[in-house]
């Protein structure tokens, strides 16, 4: 079923001057994670529980402790290990869900430029 492989990073909270900030760890919380794409839109969608967030990608995940909506996925790779093109820079986690049959883990994502 999973044709990628993505490294998830966790991010923790830290004040910049006084400023909350989140900061991503220099290490991944998991590397080499199987994945695979379940929706690539070309424009936002709206979340029902949020409408000012916009989800652009669905991704579906073999299953990771602590991955939750303060993570980052980044390095999409076929398994293989070659980049896959037209990728964002990163893309920012906003729901995470159990798949209906409970056997991988679903990811709203947020593609950051």
């Amino acid at each position: 079923m999973f044709d990628l492989l993505v490294d998830i990073h966790q991010l923790t909270e830290t004040t910049v001057n006084g400023e909350p900030a989140d900061v991503e760890g220099a290490t991944p919380l998991h590397a080499d994670v199987p994945a695979r794409f379940l929706r690539l839109s070309g424009s936002e969608r709206r979340s029902d529980g949020a409408a000012a967030v916009g989800l652009t990608h669905r991704l579906a995940i073999q299953v990771r402790a602590r991955v939750s909506e303060r993570s980052v996925v980044r390095n999409v790779r076929t398994r293989e290990g070659a980049d896959v093109p037209a990728q964002p820079d990163h893309y920012r986690v906003k729901y995470v869900s159990w798949s209906r049959r409970g056997h991988h883990l679903e990811l709203d994502l947020e593609a950051i430029l």
